[in-house]
C-alpha cells in the first residue's frame, strides 16, 4: 500500500469530485425542471438526439482529445515545454478539421439520421443544426486535452462547475416557454458555452504558440490518430450500440420507452459516474507517464482500485437501497419504472468501477487492439442480452443485459489483462473487492426482495456500515482527519 499514493488520489480527487459535487447539484436542479417539463417522452427525445451526435462524434474524431492526453502528459512528466507546445498545435489542427468533418456528415445525412431514428424526414432540420454542437465539441476536446494533459486540474474543476451552472440558467427558461421545440437549440448553446469556458482557461496557460501547416499537423499527429481511432472505433460501437437500443425501444413502447431508459442511463452514468470522471481526469495523465514502469502501473492501479471501491462503494449500496424515493425526488412518480432498471444497473456498475483502473493499462500502454477486442465483446453481451431477453423481461432487461455483461467483461478483462502486462491484484486490493461486492450483493437483495419499512431499515443498516469502512480506511492510508484539520487551521 502506499500512502503517498492514496493521497494523491484523494486530493486530485477532491478538487474534480468537489466540482461534480456542485455540478450534481446543480444538475439534480436541471434534472427536475426537465422532467417536470418535459415528461418520459421529453426525456427520450434528448436521449436520442445527444446519440445521434455521439455516434456522428465518434466516427468523425479519431479519439483525437483522448490520445492527445497521452502525449502532452509524457511531455509534461519530460518537462519539455517546446514538445508540449508542438504537440497543441498539432491537435488544435486536427480537432478543428475532425468538428467540419463531423458538421459535414451531420448536415449531408441529416435525413437518414431523421429516417432511422423517427421513422421519418420530418426532424432533418434538427438534426442538421447539431453540426454547430460537432464543431464547437471538437475544438473543446483539443482545449480539454491540454488541460488534462498538464494535469492543471483545478481549471477543469472550474470549467464544470460554471459549465453546469449557465446550463442551468439557459435551459430551464427555454424548456418552460417552449418545451421539445427547445431540445436541440439547448444542446447547441451548451456547446458553445463550454467553448468559450475551455477557451477562456486553454489561454491562461503559459506556452508559446506556433504555426503548423496541415501537412505536418498529419504527419506529426499521426501517433495520435493510430491510438484515437482504435480507442474511437470503441466509442462509435459503444454510441451505436445506444443508437440501436434506443431506436430498438422506440419500436416497442414509442420514445416513453426510451425515456425511461435514458433517465435510468443519465442517473447511473452522472452520479456514480462522478467519482469515475474525477479519478480519471487525473489517473489516465499518471498512468500513461508511468507507462514503461510496469512495477509502477500495478501499484498505482491497486491504489485506484482500492479508492474508487471506498468513494464509489457507499453511492452504488446507497442507491441500491433509495432508489423508488430517489428517483420521485429527482425526476418524478411518471418515472418510477425505471427502478428495476436501476436496482440491476447498479450491479452492473460496481463491476464497472473495478474494470475501469485495470482497462485504463491496455491504454496507457498502447495495446489498442486487445483493448478493442475486450470493448468490442462487452457491447455485443449487453446489445444480444436486451435482443435475447425482451420478450421475458421486458423493459427490465436493460439493466439485467447491463449487469450480466459487466460481469462477463470483468472476468475476460482480468485474465487479458493478467496475460498481457503481468497485472495482478494485490491480497488487500482482492480483500476489499470482496468485502464491498458481498455487502453489494446483500443491499441488492434486500432491495429486490423485501419493501417498506423493513427494506429501508435493512438498506440503511447496510450503508452505515460501508460508509464506515471506507471513512476508516481512507483515514487510515491518508489521514483524513489530519487533512481536516489542516485545513480548517486546527491544532494537531
Amino acid at each position: 500500500m502506499s500512502e503517498k499514493s492514496h493521497k494523491h488520489i484523494l486530493k486530485t480527487t477532491g478538487i474534480i469530485g468537489g466540482s461534480q459535487v456542485i455540478t450534481i447539484a446543480v444538475g439534480i436542479l436541471r434534472t427536475k425542471f426537465v422532467a417536470i417539463l418535459l415528461g418520459p417522452a421529453g426525456f427520450g427525445l434528448v436521449g436520442l438526439f445527444q446519440s445521434i451526435i455521439e455516434l456522428i462524434r465518434s466516427i468523425t474524431s479519431f479519439g483525437i482529445d483522448f490520445s492527445a492526453v497521452r502525449d502532452i502528459a509524457e511531455s509534461t512528466a519530460e518537462k519539455d515545454r517546446e514538445k508540449i507546445t508542438r504537440t497543441y498545435a498539432v491537435v488544435y489542427r486536427l480537432t478543428l478539421i475532425t468538428g467540419v468533418l463531423g458538421a459535414f456528415v451531420s448536415i449531408v445525412f441529416a435525413p437518414v439520421f431523421s429516417h432511422f431514428t423517427f421513422g421519418d424526414t420530418s426532424y432533418s432540420f434538427m438534426v442538421g443544426l447539431l453540426s454547430v454542437s460537432l464543431v464547437a465539441d471538437a475544438i473543446v476536446g483539443g482545449k480539454s486535452a491540454l488541460i488534462q494533459g498538464m494535469m492543471q486540474i483545478s481549471k477543469i474543476a472550474k470549467v464544470k462547475i460554471l459549465l453546469s451552472v449557465l446550463s442551468l440558467v439557459v435551459a430551464v427558461p427555454l424548456y418552460y416557454f417552449f418545451r421539445l421545440d427547445a431540445v436541440v437549440p439547448v444542446i447547441i448553446l451548451n456547446s458553445l458555452m463550454s467553448l468559450i469556458l475551455f477557451s477562456l482557461y486553454a489561454e491562461k496557460i503559459d506556452f508559446r504558440a506556433v504555426r503548423i501547416s496541415l501537412k505536418e499537423a498529419f504527419r506529426e499527429g499521426f501517433g495520435m490518430i493510430k491510438l484515437g481511432f482504435y480507442t474511437e472505433f470503441v466509442t462509435f460501437l459503444s454510441m451505436l450500440t445506444m443508437y440501436i437500443v434506443k431506436v430498438f425501444l422506440t419500436g416497442k413502447g414509442g420514445v416513453e420507452y426510451v425515456g425511461y431508459f435514458q433517465a435510468a442511463w443519465s442517473f447511473s452514468m452522472t452520479y456514480l459516474g462522478a467519482v469515475l470522471t474525477a479519478m480519471s481526469t487525473d489517473f489516465f495523465p499518471r498512468l500513461s507517464s508511468v507507462n514503461k514502469d510496469s512495477e509502477k502501473v500495478r501499484g498505482m492501479v491497486n491504489d485506484q482500485t482500492e479508492m474508487v471501491l471506498f468513494l464509489a462503494g457507499p453511492i452504488i449500496i446507497g442507491m441500491l437501497t433509495f432508489m423508488p424515493l430517489v428517483i420521485r425526488i429527482f425526476y418524478s412518480d411518471e418515472f418510477i419504472q425505471t427502478v428495476n432498471i436501476l436496482q440491476w444497473q447498479m450491479m452492473g456498475d460496481f463491476l464497472k468501477v473495478l474494470s475501469w483502473p485495470i482497462g485504463m493499462i491496455l491504454l496507457a500502454k498502447n495495446i489498442s487492439r486487445t483493448f478493442i477486442l475486450v470493448e468490442v465483446t462487452w457491447l455485443l453481451l449487453f446489445l444480444s442480452g436486451i435482443y435475447v431477453g425482451w420478450d421475458m423481461f421486458g423493459l427490465d432487461v436493460t439493466g439485467i443485459s447491463f449487469f450480466v455483461s459487466h460481469l462477463i467483461y470483468f472476468c475476460i478483462l482480468v485474465v487479458v489483462v493478467n496475460k498481457s502486462v503481468m497485472f495482478r491484484y494485490n491480497a488487500g486490493t482482492l480483500r476489499f473487492i470482496f468485502l464491498y461486492g458481498s455487502i453489494a450483493v446483500l443491499a441488492f437483495l434486500n432491495g429486490m426482495l423485501l419493501e417498506g419499512v423493513l427494506r429501508y431499515a435493512i438498506g440503511t443498516g447496510l450503508t452505515v456500515l460501508v460508509a464506515v469502512i471506507s471513512l476508516y480506511f481512507i483515514n487510515k492510508y491518508v489521514d483524513l482527519a489530519g487533512l481536516v484539520r489542516k485545513k480548517l487551521g486546527l491544532p494537531g
